[in-house]
C-alpha cells in the first residue's frame, strides 16, 4: 500500500520515522460494579499523569469496568502495572493489560 499514491501518504510517511511517547492500552479496574467510568478520566502512575482513558464500558467477560486509555511508553509497557484512574475527583486503582482481557480459564462461566 505505501508504493501507492493517496491522500495523505506524504504526513503518514513522515509520522512513521518520528518515535512516539503514547500508546493504547487496556485498563482492567480493581473495583466492581461500584465505579462508572465514561472516558477522558486522567490516568496517574507513580504519582505523575501517564495519560487518560479514552473509552470505557463494563467488561462482561471478566465482571469488571475495562477502559481504553493512550498512555506514555514508560507506564504503559509493563503488563500488570498499577495505575490510578481520576473518575468524579476520586482515584480508583487499576491494572494495564499487555493483551486482551478475557477470563481464559472460564473460572467465571463454570461458578455459576
Amino acid at each position: 500500500a505505501w508504493e501507492t499514491d493517496f491522500t495523505g501518504r506524504a504526513a503518514l510517511l513522515a509520522q512513521r520515522d518520528v518515535p512516539t511517547d503514547k500508546r493504547i492500552v487496556t485498563l482492567l479496574f480493581e473495583a466492581d460494579d461500584s465505579i462508572f467510568p465514561l472516558g477522558n478520566e486522567p490516568v496517574y502512575h507513580e504519582g505523575q499523569v501517564a495519560g487518560k482513558t479514552t473509552s470505557a464500558a463494563w467488561g462482561y467477560r471478566v465482571g469488571r469496568p475495562l477502559a481504553l486509555a493512550d498512555m506514555s511508553l514508560s507506564a504503559a509497557r509493563r503488563d500488570g502495572a498499577a495505575v490510578e484512574v481520576d473518575i468524579a475527583g476520586a482515584r480508583v486503582p487499576a491494572k494495564v493489560l499487555d493483551g486482551a482481557a478475557f477470563d481464559a480459564r472460564g473460572t467465571r462461566m463454570r461458578a455459576t
